[in-house]
C-alpha cells in the first residue's frame, strides 16, 4: 500500500489512475511539441493497467480478518481438543500429481510454469497434497488439520458465493498399512 501511495505522489493526481508518468518538457512560450505529446500519449495508452482484483477473487478488509481470524481460531481449538496436528503444504503442486486425481475436475487446476522447467499447478483442494505429503513422507498414521486457500478455475458466482479463490478446512484421521501399496 505504501508503494501505490508513493507512486500516486511521484506521478500527481492526473496521472496517478493510469500509473504513468506523462513527459512534462514544454517549448519555450508554455506549448508543448506536437510530436512528444502525440508519442507520450501513445505510450500512455498502451501502459495504462486497472487497479482491481481477479475476477473470483477479493480483498479482505481489517473488519472482515477479525471476523476470520476469530472463526479460524475457534475451528483450530476445536481440531487441537480432538488431538489433531496442524501441518501445511505448499499451495502449488507438481501438475503430474495433481492430474488425474480429479477427474472431470481437472480442467479446472490453475497450470504454473517453474522457472526451472518444473510444470506445476496450484492446488485444487487439500486433499492430494496430503496424500502426496503422507507417501513421501512414509506416513502410516495421522491426525491432521489444516486451513489454507485453494484455486479453482472456474466461473465464479459471487452471488452464490463461488469463488475461484477460497479457504478450505479440513480434518482427517488417517491410518493404512503402506505395505499392501505397490
Amino acid at each position: 500500500m505504501d508503494k501505490l501511495l508513493a507512486l500516486k505522489a511521484q506521478l500527481g493526481p492526473s496521472d496517478a489512475a493510469t500509473g504513468n508518468k506523462e513527459n512534462k518538457e514544454n517549448k519555450p512560450g508554455g506549448t508543448r511539441d506536437s510530436v512528444s505529446s502525440s508519442s507520450s500519449k501513445q505510450q500512455q495508452q498502451q501502459q495504462k493497467f486497472t487497479l482491481k482484483t481477479p475476477k473470483g477473487m477479493r480483498d479482505n478488509d481489517p473488519a472482515a480478518m477479525v471476523v476470520r481470524e476469530e472463526v479460524f481460531q475457534r475451528i483450530t481449538d476445536c481440531f487441537k481438543r480432538h488431538g489433531g496436528m496442524a501441518i501445511d503444504t505448499p499451495v502449488c503442486e507438481l501438475k503430474e500429481t495433481l492430474t488425474g486425481k480429479y477427474g472431470e475436475d481437472a480442467k479446472l487446476i490453475y497450470d504454473l510454469a517453474d522457472q526451472g522447467g518444473e510444470l506445476l499447478a496450484l492446488r485444487y483442494d487439500l486433499t492430494v497434497p496430503f496424500a502426496r505429503y503422507l507417501a513421501q513422507n512414509k506416513i502410516n498414521s495421522m491426525k491432521r488439520y489444516q486451513i489454507a486457500k485453494v484455486y479453482r478455475r472456474d466461473n465464479p458466482s459471487i452471488t452464490k458465493g463461488r469463488y475461484r479463490e477460497f479457504y478450505q478446512c479440513v480434518s482427517d484421521n488417517v491410518k493404512w498399512d503402506s505395505s499392501q501399496i505397490s
